[in-house]
């Protein structure tokens, strides 16, 4: 087992490997301290967009992302998070859908 194994709802994920879905590819891009972080953080936004406390973020349709999603998805982070977390959380969405 690979030193960068991570977890995304209890299922194992190497993102060395190489992907198509715009996560993992995301993912495999960060440094192995910021993993756990960024992957919590896109559970989270998935979490909000979908109304719902466990959202895998693989299967989310960040595709479908609109700016009244967006605008709806900062306000609820803003409210929940200090500023700085709130930004680091959004860059992780919006790089996710650079890439999709």
């Amino acid at each position: 087992m690979s030193d960068n194994v991570l977890r995304i709802n209890n299922k194992m994920i190497d993102p060395g490997a190489e992907f198509e879905n715009p996560v993992y590819v995301y993912l495999a891009g960060l440094a192995k301290g910021s993993l756990r972080a960024q992957t919590k953080a896109l559970e989270t936004c998935a979490g909000i967009l979908a109304n719902s406390e466990q959202v895998d973020p693989v299967n989310f349709p960040w595709f479908k992302m609109t700016p009244g999603r967006a605008l709806y998805l900062r306000t609820q982070l803003s409210e929940r998070y200090a500023y700085t977390t709130c930004n680091r959380m959004l860059s992780a969405v919006r790089k996710v859908l650079h890439l999709s």
